[in-house]
């Protein structure tokens, strides 16, 4: 999950809860032992809870007594670092008194914490909601980004049995990047939005057959041609060689 957004949410659920203030270490250690026993017992809330560095949280000699850091996974993806909201409980020092915190990782503004077990459950099931919407979100423009791709290659493999030219299609997070071999030593980029994939598509035929008279008149340092093995760089044949 994105920092912006853990913020957004941890802001929102936590901004009117009251402050709990504690001096005592002891007083300190069986709250937020308190808390994470019942985590432990908590299941299916894909909770790491352990003491791992985050930010100046990483000395261990108040381990389990001061603070605890949460991990919360992401069930429906994995595999990279938006894929865990983390964030930290702890005691910190407010005008001279101990007050019960959290806050997103590397944070800078923490919240007042009610030191309820069931408030951190219920701010855990929010945090799941989140992933779950921003899941459906991503699957709907995968979904769209896949429909888009396939009519661009459709489009262009008919173009180049047309044209006779050789390509390569490249897929990024918000274009696909089209080559296309000009003269027997050339490529020649463009970029195909998906957003304006439809007004991007009309302007492939007019760049290959300027791309090819430019070629012609011996005009290429103009068009950033690259000299390299064509075979090795381009996916899609047409089985034409390129006049």
């Amino acid at each position: 999950m994105h920092s912006r957004t853990l913020k957004k949410i941890t802001r929102e659920f936590f901004s009117d809860h009251p402050p709990v203030y504690e001096e005592s270490t002891s007083g300190q250690k069986n709250i937020i032992g308190g808390l994470r026993e019942k985590i432990k017992e908590k299941k299916n809330l894909n909770i790491r809870l352990d003491n791992f560095d985050i930010g100046y949280y990483g000395s261990k000699e108040n381990d389990g007594e001061r603070y605890f850091c949460l991990e919360i996974s992401n069930p429906y993806r994995s595999g990279s670092w938006y894929d865990h909201a983390r964030l930290v409980v702890s005691f910190e020092k407010e005008k001279g008194k101990d007050k019960l915190y959290i806050k997103p990782a590397y944070a800078e503004q923490g919240y007042n914490f009610s030191g309820k077990a069931a408030d951190l459950f219920d701010f855990f099931d929010l945090v799941l909601e989140k992933y779950r919407e921003i899941d459906n979100k991503k699957t709907k423009t995968e979904k769209i980004k896949k429909l888009k791709k396939g009519a661009v290659l459709a489009r262009i493999k008919e173009l180049a049995q047309n044209k006779q030219f050789n390509f390569d299609l490249e897929e990024f997070n918000n274009k696909l990047k089209l080559s296309i071999q000009i003269g027997e030593k050339g490529i020649v980029t463009m970029d195909i939005l998906y957003s304006k994939f439809q007004q991007e598509m009309g302007k492939i035929e007019g760049i290959v057959d300027a791309s090819r008279e430019l070629e012609k008149s011996g005009i290429v340092a103009n068009l950033n041609f690259r000299s390299q093995n064509i075979t090795d760089q381009l996916k899609y044949f047409t089985g034409y060689d390129d006049p």
